[in-house]
């Protein structure tokens, strides 16, 4: 019974959907614009916060390989000798 009351209600939430969207096509029409208009501002926010993580971490990476380069090599460590 539970199963058949959810596709019920689904069915009944898409015909108030096509019903909303025929009797209200004008404000229909303005709630897409406002949502594609806002999707694309997150959506700019997102790359652009990407972008600048990106610079940064090259920016690091070069730091780092600069560091590693100006380090001078640790001394040569000599085996050992043998005792017997």
């Amino acid at each position: 019974m539970g199963k058949a009351l959810i596709i019920l209600l689904g069915l009944i939430a898409i015909g108030l959907g096509i019903w909303g969207i025929v009797g209200w096509s004008d404000a229909v029409l303005i709630a897409i614009k406002a949502m594609v208009a806002l999707g694309l501002v997150v959506i700019g926010l997102g790359m652009l916060a990407f972008g600048i993580s990106e610079i940064r971490s090259a920016a690091e990476e070069r730091r780092l390989a600069a560091e590693v380069e100006a380090t001078p090599p640790p001394p040569p460590v000599s085996p050992p000798a043998s005792g017997s």
